[in-house]
This record gives structure tokens, C-alpha cells and sequence, in this order.
């Protein structure tokens, strides 16, 4: 049975090169550190993919495995964990890209939203990091998602590129109120107007989305990347993580320390209302 309190989390971009994995990696690592609860990053980047290459994760378990499950059979936990690559520093939980090429026509809308819905009853939140392209995997993963976190750098193509599909996905059924905007790779010079004015372009010209956070260009990230580190984790008074940690705000996921606050005030104003009758 399908967990509703679940949640999909799609992270993508119609341009390359703009960090799209790396906010995946490093977005999923931040809803691991501050919920504790269980986290996996599926890579529906077809056929290639970046998180395994991202990781160094060899492809014994991916989309394959998960394609070549039979539709009726119900996964024990057991079973779902054997087709995962779990990292321990972490906690997370990967699915790479498929293993290889011949299975990317297998890999269609319906094997997408299969696959999506059996993560949805073992994990908390699934993290997507979607392919460069609007195939019926990736508009399946778009549609499926509680929150969308479009990326884009501050190059003209992917500023325009980005812009038009945002007004794509909201013609295919996504809600404005669901798409943020991370605006990645910024010169650190002038950054805060360099960021306003692709803000402006993005809320001016059709429909307006919410802008996340924007990010520095830090060399430093590709170093952590190199040495398989979590930029969120290891420079966490960094832009780029504090930027992650702004989206992470923006897409209402609470921390242990804030959902402990809320139940116990939930509990205090209950407690205030049988006292006040």
C-alpha cells in the first residue's frame, strides 16, 4: 500500500551541464540529514544517466532490476532493498540509470509510473533526477511529482530553454505552485542582481514560478564530487549548501527538530482548548 504522507521530488532541467545531479545528490542529502527519514535517488536519466558515474556506483542494481519486476508481485522490504545500492555514510538509498542501452525502450511511461509507485511504499521521499528531454518517463516522473526543482545556469540557452519548459510542463498539467526555480552556477560577482534579473525573466513572461535559492559557481563542488563527498555535508556553511538548504525550506519538509516542536504544540493548544470550555 502506497504511503500518502510519501512524497516525489523531481529534479530537472532542459540543458545540460547546469548541475541538475548534483542538486539531486546533494538536495536528497539534506532530507536525509534533517528528517532522518528514509531517502532514495532514482535516476531517470535515460540511458546514460550521472548518479552512478556521480558515486562511482557500477550498475549491478538499477532500472533494469526494477523494470524486470513482475507487475503483480508485491515487494517484501527485503526484496526492495536488494535492488538498491545503499550508501552507509549516508543512509540513502540509489537506483542508477538502466544498466544497459537495449532496455531503454522498455523503459516507457508505464514501466516509469510502475517503478515510482512501488518506491512510494518503502520510502519517504524519492528523489528523481530526470532526464534532458520530455519522454514519456520523464512527463510521467513531472506529472507524478509533489514538487518540481527546475534548474537552471545563468548561460543564455539554459535561461531560455529553462523558461520555455516551464510553460511546457505547466501544459502538460503541473501546477505553477509546484515548480521552483534554482538558478545554479552564478558569478560570484554581482550575483544577487545577476540572479534578480533571471528571476524577473521567469515571473514577467507567462506563468510565474517560485524561485528557490540561487547558487554560487564554487569550483569546490566538483572537487567534493571527485572525492564521492556531499558539498551539503561537508561545507555546510557554504553558498551552494545553504542554497540546498533554502530549497529544502521551500518545499515544506520539516526537520526532526521542527516536527517535534509542531506536535508538541499541536498538543499544548489541544490540552489549551479542553481547559478553556
Amino acid at each position: 500500500m502506497v504511503d500518502t504522507n510519501a512524497k516525489i521530488i523531481t529534479v530537472t532541467s532542459m540543458k545540460g551541464g547546469v548541475g541538475k545531479t548534483e542538486v539531486s545528490l546533494n538536495v536528497a542529502a539534506a532530507v536525509k540529514q534533517q528528517t532522518g527519514k528514509r531517502v532514495v535517488v532514482v535516476d531517470f536519466d535515460i540511458p546514460y544517466g550521472g548518479v552512478a558515474q556521480a558515486m562511482s556506483f557500477s550498475k549491478e542494481r538499477s532500472l533494469t532490476d526494477w523494470m524486470d519486476i513482475d507487475p503483480d508481485v508485491l515487494l517484501t522490504p527485503r526484496q526492495a532493498e536488494s535492488l538498491v545500492i545503499q550508501d552507509e555514510k549516508t543512509g540513502i538509498d540509489f537506483i542508477p540509470a538502466i544498466a544497459n542501452t537495449m532496455d531503454a525502450k522498455r523503459f516507457d511511461g508505464a514501466a516509469a509510473k510502475r517503478i515510482l509507485e512501488q518506491l512510494l511504499v518503502f520510502y519517504d521521499y524519492v528523489i528523481v533526477d530526470s532526464g534532458v528531454d520530455l519522454s514519456s518517463c520523464t512527463k510521467t516522473a513531472l506529472v507524478s511529482s509533489d514538487k518540481i526543482i527546475l534548474v537552471t545556469s545563468m548561460q543564455n540557452g539554459s535561461v531560455y530553454n529553462n523558461h520555455q519548459y516551464k510553460e511546457d510542463l505547466i501544459a502538460h498539467g503541473v501546477q505553477p505552485t509546484n515548480i521552483l526555480l534554482f538558478i545554479n552556477q552564478v558569478p560570484k560577482k554581482d550575483a544577487g542582481s545577476q540572479a534578480e534579473r533571471i528571476e524577473e525573466l521567469y515571473w514577467s513572461n507567462g506563468s510565474s514560478v517560485t524561485t528557490a535559492s540561487y547558487a554560487y559557481f564554487d569550483p569546490e563542488i566538483s572537487v567534493c564530487r571527485n572525492k564521492r563527498q556531499f558539498m551539503y555535508l561537508t561545507h555546510k556553511n557554504s553558498n551552494f549548501s545553504q542554497a540546498i538548504g533554502d530549497v529544502v525550506k521551500k518545499l515544506g519538509i520539516l526537520s526532526i527538530e521542527d516536527e517535534w516542536f509542531q506536535e508538541k504544540t499541536g498538543f499544548f493548544t489541544q490540552l489549551k482548548k479542553v481547559f478553556v470550555r
